[in-house]
Order: structure tokens, then C-alpha cells, then sequence
């Protein structure tokens, strides 16, 4: 069987949540990608599994999933037993020959013996270990359960894969009364299901490959074209990390820090760090008190005088080995008083001894970058940066902005960029066929995804961000124009962006429509209407409410609103509330932004 492979690495510490590739082909692209809970050697949590062609490619018949070897997984889930949640896209030609339906449902655990071998046609002749199935359905209709065969791995296959998980889909292109036709002529598009208490990782360091490979259909046949057999596969780098402790053996008024550097269990060479110092109680990076090091055998030293009243960081710049990103540790000294008092000498003696201490400490490192290129992507001239652009050109950061309906190419190349802010518009996010670029504005933000790059969307931003990770967009029960309170929720309080705003609040809102959450999102904020704001992993946040608008960004959509669209409020009432309330609006929303872009600075890594 003929397999054409090509396989994607993305950068160590940028995409340790998810490895994803695309296999170019004339009818069939299909891709896979990996998101995990955890990517410490032997750690456990939940694993989502995406799997994903495109619209216009033939029908998938079947796909193996393969994990890597050192992975193990407990099977022995009782039947019903419901151990995580899945969300799809299909089409349904019995409905539609164009429009695509997001389906939900649990992951359940069922009993093997209810698919006998010799009556399996997805197996034939094969005894399961296990078998979960995938009840994704319509809002309020029922399932039609897609099973999953999960067997750990024998013969050929074990020395590449620990266990596989295998899943058929029927023809939808037969015509309609053939028994071997899909229900209602359904055809999978993409999937994401995610398992919690099967897997735990590979107690070794070190690139772990997962494989997924698809067979498609020979359209109208109901016959697999195995010839037309792609694989796609991921690579998680497992684990990443950066140590760092104070070195005794400085001069006085000197300090001299050393580490080590370890990408996915080796110890790289000619990776740059520089350590950069910001002044006491103003925001961002005011100067670069140190330079550029390199790590030979994965180690490096720091050594420079001791200024005072600073914030020590540190970063590891782009190099060859793809490294983007690293951390340091994160100790204010203040020293201003101990100098008056004691003599400059054993203030510095003093504080460094205070400074080891800290980092003796056990805890997660940061790091900030001095400088970061803020991509914001628009969706018309109504709807840009506002009080965001200010905030991150104050900070002293670039901001490009772009529209893909522009059909003009990026100033600079994506991976290139610290952020991405993605911003409001007037269509809707299921308007695929009214506004084409769309389709590729979901392909770039699930880019986003798999690069871990720190990104922001709102309102319709926040819609595609959730849409890009396979999470249904709908139309709201009740829209939202005006003001409206909502809450943050318990998990907002230790959030990096949303810690730093208040328990409830205000909000400006126009939006018609609302999204679930993505699989492994967490929920950060909610209205009477709809979730608010969330997380999604570590890198992307989703906000419904318009924190970044201003004054005459709210005159122009009362002028303009779509006749079309309910509108629910009187205009000039809603003028004059917007008049008296934003300036204090406007606060939050560079809180807010200034919490994110700081998110953006730095990137948190566990020792």
C-alpha cells in the first residue's frame, strides 16, 4: 500500500501542546493533530484526538490512530462508563448539499461484545479489547453512535505504536437505499474527541510520533481506494525545560547565574539566551542590562554587575534547533534604601543572597520577551484595534494589522509575530458561503493553535477561535446590544489575563450569535446569554464582550446596524449610555489587554 507522508515538526517550546501536519494531495487532505493535559514524562490527564478532511475531498472510509510507543493505556472501563466528550462537523446531503452541521455528544465505553468479529464490517474477523463510541448528534436529536475499536498493538505495528484506535464511516455518496449508504447521507468532515484516565505518557524523554492514517472512498462505489491511503503524523517534543540558580562565586556587586537547557531530554548547543531587566514599578522591558549568551552541552552562565532596583529575566532567542522561546525566573530587588543605609557594596552582597534564596525555591519560570510584533486581524473598518492598539504600542510593541478578505499576503511572516489579536465584524461566523475567506480565516486560526502562539479573539473573534478548535457556532437565544452584566467564574481568579478585573462588571456587547466551549477549554466569564470569555490551553483566549471598543466605534455601528438583524434598544438611549459609561469601559479594556500582552511577554515553563 502506497502511503504519501509529509511530516511537520513544529518549534520545541512554541508548540509543546499540539503537533499537527497536512498531506497534500489531489482529492484527499486529510490531517490529524495531538492536545494533551500534561507533556511531562509519565504524566496523565486528558488527551483530545483531532482528526480532520476537507469539504471538498472524497468521503473517509477509515482511520488508524496510532500512539507512539512508551505510551500506556488503561482499557478497562466499565461499559457505559463515560470517559470524555466529542465535537464533529459533517455534512448531511439528505439535508444540504453545502452546509456544514456541528454535531456534540459524550464518549462512552461500550462492551466489545456487542460487535461479534465475524460480523464486523469495519474489522472483519478481529476481537476488540475495547470500544468506545462517539455519540455526536444535532441539538436535541438523537445519536447515531460512530464506534471506536481500541486494541493495544501486536505484530509489525508494535515497534512503532503502543496502541491503536481504529474508526469506519459509512458511504455517503451511495445512493439513498443502499444499506451500505451513511444515515441521512452523512459525511465526516472533523472531529475532535477527547479521553480522560486512558492514557499516561512515556516515562523517557524525547520526540514522541503519533501516526493517523486515512483510506478514502472511491466516490458512488462504496469501495475503499486503498491506492488513495494518506498518512499524517505529529511530533510532541516531551519535555521541555530550563533550569537556573544563582552561582556563589561572583565578584562583589556582580551577579552570575547558570543553567541548563533540555529539549525533549537532549541538551542542545548554540541556543542564544539574553537576560533583560525592567525598572521597579513601570511596565515592560525599560532597558537590556545584560547580553547575549549561547549554551554549549545545554548549559549556560550569566555574569554582570548588579544594577539597581530591578526585575532579572531571561530568554532563549530564535536559533537553528527551532527553539523559539525559554524562561527564567522572576525576583524584584529592590535596593535603593540597603544603599543609603549599608553602602553599596553590602547592599549588592545582600541582595544576591536574598536572589539565591528565591530561585532556590521550587516553582515555575517565566520569561519576557523585550519586544513583541502584535499581529490584529479585522473583519471591516468599523470593527479595528481600538483602546488594544493603544495599549500594546504604549508597551512599546508593532501593530500590523490585515484582513484576509484584503487577499494581500502578511507583512512579515506569521511565525515571526509575539500575538494575534483577532477582532469583531459584521458577518457571522457560519457565513462561510456569503464570505469565502472565512474558510481560510478557520484554517490560519487553527494555524494559531498548533503554533501556540498567544492570541485573543473578540466577539466574532472569540466565535472563530472557538469554531477554529471545533466547538458549534450558533445564533443566540436572546442578542446581546448594550450593556450587560456579567460574572467571572471561579476558574477567572488564577487566570493570567482575567485575575486582575473584577468579580462582575458592566459590559459593552453586540453580538447575535454564540459558540460552546471548545473541547479542554475552560470557562472564564458568563452572561444571563452565553459563556463570556475562555481559555484554551495556555496561549488562547476567547472574549464575547467588546473590551477593546471606543466611543466612536459605537456611534458608527448605531448608524450602520444591519436593518436585517433584531435590534432591541432604542439608538439614541444607547448612545448616551456608551457616553457616560466609557470611559471607565475603557479601563477595564486596557486591563484586560495589558494583562494579555504580558501573557504574550512571557511564556511559563515547569522545571
Amino acid at each position: 500500500m502506497r502511503r504519501s507522508i509529509r511530516l511537520t515538526v513544529l518549534g520545541c517550546a512554541a508548540a509543546l501542546g499540539l503537533a499537527v501536519t497536512a498531506i497534500a494531495a489531489a482529492s484527499y487532505t486529510p490531517s490529524m493533530g495531538i492536545f494533551q493535559a500534561t507533556y511531562k514524562p509519565a504524566g496523565a490527564g486528558f488527551v483530545t484526538i483531532v482528526v480532520a478532511q476537507e469539504k471538498a475531498d472524497d468521503p473517509t472510509a477509515g482511520i488508524v490512530i496510532y500512539a507512539p510507543l512508551g505510551y500506556k493505556a488503561s482499557l478497562t472501563q466499565a461499559a457505559g462508563t463515560q470517559i470524555g466528550n466529542v465535537v464533529a462537523d459533517v455534512q448531511i446531503f439528505d439535508l444540504s448539499s453545502t452546509n456544514v452541521f456541528p454535531l456534540k455528544g459524550p464518549v462512552k465505553v461500550d462492551n466489545p461484545a456487542n460487535y461479534p468479529a465475524a460480523l464486523n464490517p469495519c474489522t472483519p474477523g478481529v476481537t476488540h479489547e475495547a470500544v468506545w463510541t462517539l455519540n455526536a448528534a444535532l441539538a436535541s436529536q438523537p445519536a447515531n453512535p460512530i464506534p471506536v475499536y481500541v486494541d493495544h498493538t501486536t505484530g509489525a505495528e508494535a515497534a512503532f505504536s503502543s496502541v491503536k484506535m481504529t474508526v469506519c464511516f459509512r458511504d455517503p455518496t451511495l445512493a439513498a437505499g443502499d444499506p451500505r449508504r451513511s444515515p441521512n447521507g452523512t459525511k465526516f468532515l472533523d472531529a475532535a474527541f477527547t479521553v480522560k484516565g486512558v492514557f499516561t505518557n512515556p516515562s523517557k524523554a524525547g520526540n514522541q510520533l503519533w501516526r493517523s492514517v486515512f483510506t478514502p472512498y472511491a466516490p458512488g462505489t462504496g469501495t475503499r481506494n486503498a491506492p488513495g491511503t494518506r498518512e499524517a503524523q505529529g511530533v510532541v517534543p516531551m519535555p521541555y525545560r530550563i533550569s537556573i540558580k544563582r552561582v556563589r562565586r561572583a565578584r562583589r556587586g556582580f551577579f552570575r547565574l547558570a543553567g541548563t537547557v533540555n529539549v525533549a531530554g537532549s541538551l542542545p548547543t548554540g541556543v542564544g539566551l539574553t537576560l533583560f531587566a525592567g525598572v521597579k514599578g513601570k511596565s515592560g522591558l525599560s532597558f537590556k542590562a545584560v547580553a547575549s549568551t549561547k549554551t554549549r552541552n545545554g548549559k549556560y552562565v550569566f555574569n554582570r554587575r548588579l544594577p539597581k532596583k530591578v526585575t532579572y529575566l531571561r530568554r532563549a532567542a530564535a536559533n537553528d534547533d527551532g527553539l523559539r522561546r525559554s524562561a527564567g525566573d522572576v525576583q524584584l530587588v529592590d535596593r535603593q534604601q540597603r544603599d543609603q543605609q549599608r553602602g553599596q557594596g553590602r547592599a549588592a552582597a545582600e541582595t544576591l543572597a536574598r536572589f539565591g534564596r528565591a530561585l532556590a525555591r521550587p516553582r515555575p519560570f517565566d520569561v519576557r520577551v523585550a519586544a513583541v510584533d502584535v499581529l490584529a486581524v479585522i473583519h471591516g473598518e468599523r470593527v479595528r484595534a481600538g483602546v488594544f492598539g493603544d495599549v500594546v504600542e504604549e508597551r512599546g510593541h508593532r501593530l500590523d494589522e490585515w484582513s484576509l478578505a484584503w487577499e494581500t499576503p502578511l507583512a512579515q511572516p506569521l511565525d515571526s509575530y509575539g500575538a494575534v489579536l483577532v477582532f469583531g465584524g459584521a458577518m457571522h461566523a457560519d457565513q462561510d458561503d456569503r464570505h469565502p475567506w472565512l474558510r481560510e480565516e478557520n484554517l490560519f486560526l487553527q494555524r494559531l493553535l498548533m503554533l501556540h502562539m498567544p492570541v485573543l479573539g473578540v466577539c466574532l473573534g472569540a466565535q472563530l477561535l472557538a469554531k477554529a478548535a471545533l466547538a458549534p457556532v450558533y445564533r443566540v437565544a436572546t442578542p446581546e446590544i448594550g450593556w450587560f452584566d456579567v460574572e467571572l467564574t471561579h476558574d477567572a481568579q488564577d487566570d493570567p489575563v482575567f485575575s486582575h478585573l473584577p468579580q462582575g462588571f458592566e459590559a459593552f456587547q453586540w453580538h447575535y450569535y454564540t459558540h460552546d466551549l471548545p473541547g479542554g477549554a475552560v470557562e472564564l466569564a458568563r452572561s444571563a446569554a452565553c459563556t463570556q470569555a475562555f481559555r484554551l490551553g495556555d496561549s488562547a483566549w476567547g472574549i464575547q464582550f467588546h473590551a477593546e471598543v471606543t466611543l466612536p466605534q459605537v456611534e458608527s455601528w448605531i448608524e450602520h446596524e444591519d436593518d436585517d438583524e433584531e435590534r432591541g434598544h432604542p439608538p439614541e438611549e444607547l448612545a448616551e449610555t456608551t457616553r457616560a459609561r466609557i470611559e471607565g469601559w475603557n479601563e477595564l479594556g486596557r486591563t484586560l489587554c495589558g494583562s494579555f500582552v504580558e501573557a504574550a511577554e512571557r511564556v511559563a515553563v515547569a522545571v
